[in-house]
């Protein structure tokens, strides 16, 4: 390929072509995937005049448009009109790394760089978000920090003006009075700083204008495949564009935007897999990458769009009916992955959906709590997929033919051991079964619903510090000692028995106590054994295992209910 050249533009000169629109991305680049951590290494080594890598970009012929779709920088709203000069190949994450740290406004994340007057040359680059963020310039500067923002331009009069500004708020007595000799020394301390992040020289290497679109496309996936960060998903929406067919991000795009709710579940590069394993099932193919490419899997994607997002939007509905709303409370993703393929079918007839229902429901808990999914994934999701297609399609066809069905579900003694419910997915299941009754609030007895989910906490009925005192032997942290409940901990009664404990929340929260019986009711929702809360002549040890063993047999007796697609009784005690 000739004049392939190798040149470099300056980190202002990177703003100013973002801003102006003459340098944005082709559609198909994958998403920004960096994170805050990886943001302040790369800044960091801007102002310590180390090397950043190479960017590699496409020349565009003048007055022509784009060989690709294009789209900005993330972050960026640049409302020119003027014809786009270079398509960034390789470089997104640096090149908006820049822009969001030194001019974007409303990013969550904010970057600045310490200030200290007895040395100029070392700084480190700091992120904050949140109420960690400094509210004023003078809270700012007293913590030693310093926008990194004031940095971009301060040579320019605007600009410039900005930065006295900022300078005058954060040393000014009760915005009247300005120290002028401070003021230089911290507007040259910036100034000095600002030259040096200005100038710096990030290569790139450019493709000439008359590369093809194969040429490109091929580059770089080439240059990207080193990136953990570089997902299928990105390589075939290359693909693809290349060769004139649809572009599945547009596909990602709409289905993120239609669903609302699935954002609870999972983030928009996950959709873009979701859908082609989804079309790979529909297609008859297994749901692994080497089939993401297929003809017949993209052209159903692209044909039946609405189709897959009603059969997404029918598990989240599925879902929400098992009172699990989040990815927090989600097992595992592969109900999306499989049940999708299947709404299409669905009967008509309503007399056939009971049993149908019951299948569903029985399926969903054994995904959630079988170990069928540990291993060859892929080929164990077509294996149930296939056979759930033809329970559905064949009244008198057994689920014991769906291969899940034969999976082991978990035993007694790996209920009561499980471990605390974060990321494991059998213990988020248990967690999941916990509160699929309405998981009343122990505070104020509020069921379970999306609009409080928030404020719900993890917390253990036997406190850790009360266990930690009369039971050290035993672990506080397990998934039979946890429930979801409202607000932090009560660290004043984290030492206290558990029913104290747990009365101590409900005075905080509802202002009064409330009767045994509507204790029960509230615990009862969560599964929670009111009996084995009383501490009598046992140990806190013997009282402690008893609660686990009884607690667990309760689970038990729900997953064999469950597991069947049937409702578990309600409990009493």
């Amino acid at each position: 390929m000739r004049g392939i050249r190798a040149d470099y533009f300056t980190v202002e000169e990177w703003l100013k072509k973002v801003n102006s629109a003459t340098a944005q991305l082709p559609e198909f680049q994958r998403d920004v995937v960096w994170k805050s951590n990886s943001v302040t290494k790369f800044l960091q080594a801007i102002l310590e005049n180390r090397p950043v890598g190479c960017l590699l970009v496409l020349k565009v012929k003048p007055n022509t448009d784009a060989p690709f779709d294009p789209r900005p920088i993330e972050g960026a709203n640049p409302s020119s009109n003027n014809s786009i000069e270079y398509l960034i190949l390789d470089g997104q994450q640096r090149i908006t790394a820049l822009w969001n740290a030194l001019v974007a406004e409303d990013q969550r994340t904010k970057y600045f760089i310490t200030y200290s007057e007895s040395t100029i040359d070392s700084v480190v680059v700091v992120s904050l978000t949140g109420n960690r963020v400094p509210k004023s310039p003078k809270k700012c500067l007293e913590r030693g920090l310093i926008p990194l923002s004031l940095l971009r331009f301060s040579h320019l009069p605007d600009e410039k003006k900005n930065v006295t500004d900022w300078i005058n708020e954060a040393i000014s007595d009760n915005g009247t009075k300005v120290d002028y000799t401070e003021q230089d020394k911290i507007g040259g301390w910036i100034a000095q700083h600002s030259e040096n992040l200005r100038n710096f020289a990030i290569p790139h290497i450019t493709m000439p204008d008359n590369t093809t679109e194969s040429q490109a496309i091929e580059t770089f996936i080439q240059s990207n495949s080193s990136a953990l960060n570089l997902k299928k998903f990105d390589i075939v929406t290359a693909v693809s564009l290349a060769e004139k067919n649809p572009n599945l991000r547009t596909s990602r795009e709409r289905t993120w935007d239609d669903l609302e709710e699935l954002q609870n579940y999972i983030d928009l590069p996950t959709v873009g897999d979701l859908l082609l394993k989804v079309g790979c099932l529909r297609s008859n193919r297994s749901p692994i990458q080497n089939h993401y490419g297929d003809d017949d899997v993209l052209e159903d994607v692209a044909n039946n769009l609405n189709e897959i997002i009603d059969g997404i939007r029918w598990v989240i509905e599925l879902l929400h009916d098992e009172n699990i709303f989040d990815r927090r409370r989600l097992p595992t993703i592969v109900p999306f992955r499989v049940l999708p393929a299947l709404y299409r079918e669905l009967p008509e007839e309503s007399y056939k959906r009971g049993a149908v229902n019951k299948t569903i429901r029985a399926y969903l808990w054994r995904a959630f709590l079988s170990d069928r999914y540990k291993s060859t994934a892929a080929t164990n999701l077509k294996e149930d997929f296939d056979g759930l297609s033809s329970v559905i399609r064949n009244d008198d066809h057994p689920t014991t033919k769906i291969p899940i069905w034969n999976s082991n579900l978990p035993t007694f003694n790996q209920i009561q051991q499980a471990h605390w419910p974060t990321l494991s997915t059998f213990p988020k299941a248990l967690l999941a079964i916990s509160i699929r009754r309405g998981g009343q609030d122990i505070g104020t007895g509020d069921r379970l619903k999306m609009t409080n989910l928030k404020d719900r906490e993890y917390h253990h009925i036997f406190p850790e510090a009360y266990l930690k005192e009369n039971a050290p032997e035993d672990n506080p942290h397990v998934a039979m000692n946890c429930v979801l409940i409202r607000g932090r901990t009560n660290r004043e009664a984290y030492s206290k028995p558990p029913l104290e404990y747990l009365e101590s929340l409900i005075v905080k929260y509802a202002g009064s106590t409330v009767d045994e019986t509507e204790l029960k009711s509230r615990l009862n929702s969560n599964l929670v054994p009111f009996a084995q809360l009383k501490i009598g002549k046992k140990t806190v040890s013997q009282q402690y295992r008893e609660f686990l063993k009884i607690r667990s047999k309760l689970f038990e007796d729900h997953i064999e209910k469950l597991v069947d697609g049937q409702e578990p009784p309600i409990l009493t005690n």
